[in-house]
């Protein structure tokens, strides 16, 4: 039994008691991941849902520097909640700094990450979170929570990014914190390669037809 991260695992035995081996997946975009410019918009990318918590970065934004904009990556996963964002926007009179990009290619998205400032990704008890990992790919800096699941296997609180709890006045903060702070910025900016955390395709091909492969064709077979 395998899953796609430890998170996943703990679950399975917390709930289930089922025992399971974390397979971590590589990135989807490879080594296409770069450090680029450091232009000054926070990112955030994920499916627009409440599990994603973009509304917490938005409310957020209202506390944080005004050199900052946020740019949302993503597709609406439930319904209105693109509305709700909106309105979000609204109530806190930001419509001149939040861009809804919705969906982009792989490329544009490659670019954002390059060029971002710092990343915001901060969902509720995340599952794994590729996210996470092309941040650190482009050398960018991962603000999240402490209650962001996965997200915590890969970010280290002041040193690769900044691990707060789940509220506007935290989030903030932080990316104040990053913007005030050059050597601290500079400290979270290295850019990591994400194969060192993760397995590769062949790992996890090997891992998942290990098994079968074990079993003669004889036997399988007979199995039939």
């Amino acid at each position: 039994i395998f899953t796609i991260s430890k998170n996943v695992s703990t679950r399975l035995k917390r709930y289930l008691k089922i025992e399971s081996t974390p397979l971590l997946p590589p990135l989807p975009l490879g080594d296409a991941y770069h450090v680029g410019k450091r232009e000054n918009f926070i990112l955030s990318v994920g499916r627009l849902c409440s599990i994603k918590r973009v509304d917490l970065i938005i409310r957020s934004l209202a506390g944080i520097d005004s050199n900052l904009r946020l740019k949302v990556v993503g597709g609406a996963d439930e319904p209105a909640i693109e509305e709700y964002l909106q309105s979000e926007v609204r109530k806190h009179h930001l419509e001149a700094r939040v861009d809804f990009m919705g969906r982009v290619s792989d490329e544009d998205l490659v670019s954002l990450y390059a060029d971002a400032f710092a990343v915001y990704y901060a969902p509720f008890d995340e599952d794994y979170g590729f996210v996470t990992l092309e941040a650190r790919a482009a050398g960018k800096p991962v603000v999240t929570a402490t209650d962001s699941g996965s997200v915590l296997d890969f970010i280290d609180h002041e040193k690769n990014g900044l691990v707060v709890e789940s509220s506007e006045t935290e989030i903030a903060a932080a990316f104040n914190r990053l913007l005030l702070e050059e050597n601290l910025y500079e400290k979270l900016s290295f850019r990591e390669d994400p194969a060192l955390r993760t397995s590769s395709w062949p790992q996890i091909i090997a891992a998942l037809t290990g098994p079968a492969g074990q079993i003669s064709w004889d036997q399988k077979a007979q199995a039939r």
